[in-house]
């Protein structure tokens, strides 16, 4: 078979994914998961229920995508040994790689419209459905174990060296899920979202993350400034206001002591 062929092959495939997922995710978000069969599915995709079963194995995974996994032992040994520069960014951006593009199958990257419908859709899905497709905390485990390995590889990337290794793994594990959560939310709110802003918009959402989790906490004594900070400004105080005291209805012994009258 020429490469021309297969090129043919894999586009039709790629094809055909597309179509049972788009019409599996409208239909879901339209009417409900239980209100949809697998036939409507197909009678909307163009395509025959054996075509349907050859591409996936179930309604849930063409509606939801694939049951997210724990990295594999090749990617996670990959993490592990990298130098990472911004090890929080590379973490959130490892940790969207093994779930948003994990979640076709055939090693696809599911289309914008389809991501956009799921994100909609997970908080709708049956209790059945989240312990198949959200385990968290299995994953969390299994990341958190990844970013342990990695902060004792690379001691010099540590953040706060001051605590547990384990305790500043899942820290960071825990702070990159909630900024997948954020960015994703906030980029299915842009009405002209590209996929292509999916991970920048992850990404910001982490740096506000951190920069809200450096405001001072008002109940901490202020840590000394760094050598050569500029000093902050003084905040101006206010003008005590003198207090007057009402002595209309204080007794005239009371009143002359209060305004100063003597006899």
């Amino acid at each position: 078979m020429t490469e021309e062929n297969l090129s043919l092959r894999e586009t039709k495939r790629r094809a055909t994914f597309d179509a049972i997922e788009d019409a599996a995710t409208a239909l879901v978000l339209e009417r409900g998961f239980d209100c949809v069969t697998v036939e409507e599915i197909c009678e909307v995709a163009g395509i025959a229920r054996r075509t349907f079963f050859n591409y996936v194995d179930s309604k849930e995974t063409a509606v939801y995508g694939l049951p997210l996994e724990p990295p594999s032992e090749d990617s996670g040994a990959a993490f592990i040994e990298a130098e990472h520069a911004e090890p929080l960014v590379d973490l959130l951006y490892f940790y969207f790689d093994c779930s948003v593009l994990a979640a076709a199958p055939g090693g696809r990257t599911p289309s914008l419209k389809v991501i956009k419908r799921r994100k909609v859709l997970n908080r709708q899905a049956p209790g059945s459905v989240i312990q198949r497709y959200y385990r968290d905390p299995e994953l969390y485990s299994a990341y958190s174990g990844i970013m342990t390995a990695f902060l004792e590889r690379h001691p010099g990337a540590r953040s706060a060296p001051d605590m547990p290794v384990e305790q500043e793994a899942l820290y960071a594990v825990a702070l990159c899920g909630t900024a997948l959560r954020v960015g994703m939310h906030a980029w299915i709110r842009q009405p002209d979202s590209v996929l292509e802003d999916l991970k920048p918009t992850c990404r910001e959402a982490l740096r506000n993350l951190l920069r809200l989790s450096l405001h001072p906490d008002p109940d901490a004594t202020a840590a000394p400034a760094p050598p050569g900070a500029p000093e902050a400004p003084e905040t101006p105080k206010t003008p005590e206001t003198p207090v007057t005291q009402n002595t209309q209805n204080t007794s005239p012994e009371t009143r002359k002591e209060a305004t100063g009258e003597h006899h």
